[in-house]
């Protein structure tokens, strides 16, 4: 008997990145012995698929960390959870982007993003640090952080000294500029880091990953909905200027829709000229950007079947075992005699005592191919 195997979707997740990053750790190998300072004051946890640094101090203080880095043109990008407090002098972050001492307490030279302070205008704010202490600041965020919460943040410098920072508030969010600046008194860096001080209440309450890493556009189901259109459900809102005919292919035949209509923000249905090929296809997608234009679909190949019409005779039961010995199950084995590829969909088997349905689902039998039908079908392949 020949075995049925159907391969539906085949694709690889990708997601673009920038390329001028300064720094990126995403600590998916949850080791941060690359890093030096405080590091028993921190663990992970993981959450929506990503890993975050989490600080969970015994007891009040300050708790830092730094890393070797040397890049200043380009972008430092991470997330930041203030969990739940109100930042304040007194429990508050600071991200130092460019510091010329792993120790940030000493009198370092370089520029520091404060999330904390005391009194109402708590926002981001970039400061030139000299010898250790505030010497100027570069620029001023919008984005109120008096309540905590998560962020998505983001520094660009370029090599005059002028910098921009970009906030969004949920680790996912679109970052929106909201505040630029320029100095250019230091103009390299060997470290990158942060420093926490907080409370007792608040020692467990800071969170950060280092690299954002959204989960990319992805195809999440793809069906005929009649002979000359497939439906297209993406696993979140698509960019519409994106969504062309060209960028759906179907093989053989290279053919693409004649048009597309647009549901839902997340579907499509491409509509061609003529019935779709009998039998297997594949179709190709490309191109395809998600609605924030963060991510965009890997190149994806989708194997879809447009069944044909059986008649009388084209399955039929070719083979069957009744009350086996042993411990083994009874089978059924049917077999499509025709040229044509036929669904299985809702078809009943069953004896005198009881019917039941094969599939709730497209099941393909192939031209002159089997099916079996067994409550135990790995007992049966270890026998027969």
């Amino acid at each position: 008997m020949r075995a049925l195997i159907i391969v539906i979707l085949v694709f690889i997740p990708s997601l673009i990145i920038a390329q001028s990053a300064n720094f990126q750790d995403d600590f998916t190998d949850q080791d941060i012995s690359d890093w030096t300072g405080d590091n028993a004051d921190f663990t992970f946890i993981t959450e929506s698929g990503n890993v975050l640094l989490h600080q969970d101090a015994a007891s009040a203080g300050t708790s830092q960390l730094s890393i070797p880095s040397t890049n200043v043109v380009g972008f430092w990008e991470f997330f930041i959870r203030l969990d739940g407090f109100n930042p304040s002098d007194g429990n508050k972050s600071e991200i130092y982007l460019m510091s010329d001492s792993a120790n940030f307490d000493q009198a370092i030279d370089g520029y520091m993003l404060q999330a904390g302070e005391d009194g109402s205008g708590d926002v981001f704010r970039l400061f030139r640090i000299s010898d250790g202490a505030k010497d100027g600041e570069v620029l001023t965020g919008t984005t109120d952080i008096s309540g905590g919460g998560d962020f998505r943040v983001r520094v660009d410098r370029d090599a005059s000294g002028n910098w921009a920072l970009s906030v969004a508030n949920s680790y996912s969010g679109v970052i929106v500029e909201e505040a630029t600046g320029t100095d250019n008194t230091y103009s390299s860096t060997s470290f990158f880091g942060f420093k926490n001080t907080y409370t007792a209440t608040r020692a467990g309450k800071f969170f950060f990953d280092f690299k954002i890493d959204i989960p990319p556009i992805q195809i999440a189901d793809a069906s005929l909905l009649n002979a000359s259109t497939i439906n297209v459900t993406f696993s979140k809102d698509y960019d519409p200027a994106t969504i062309q005919n060209s960028n759906f292919t179907i093989t053989p035949g290279n053919l693409n829709p004649t048009s597309i209509d647009q549901p839902s923000g997340s579907s499509v249905e491409l509509v061609f000229g003529s019935n779709l090929p009998s039998g297997s296809f594949d179709l190709d997608i490309t191109s395809i950007e998600d609605s924030n234009n963060q991510t965009t679909l890997a190149d994806t190949t989708i194997t879809l079947f447009r069944f044909e019409e059986y008649q009388t005779g084209d399955i039929i039961i070719n083979e069957f075992l009744k009350d086996p010995p042993g411990a083994l199950e009874e089978y059924v084995e049917l077999k499509n005699t025709s040229s044509r590829l036929l669904n299985l969909k809702d078809w009943k088997l069953g004896d005198n005592g009881s019917l039941s349905t094969i599939s709730d689902q497209d099941l393909a039998i192939f031209p002159d191919s089997f099916v079996v039908i067994s409550s135990d079908t790995a007992a049966l392949k270890s026998v027969y």
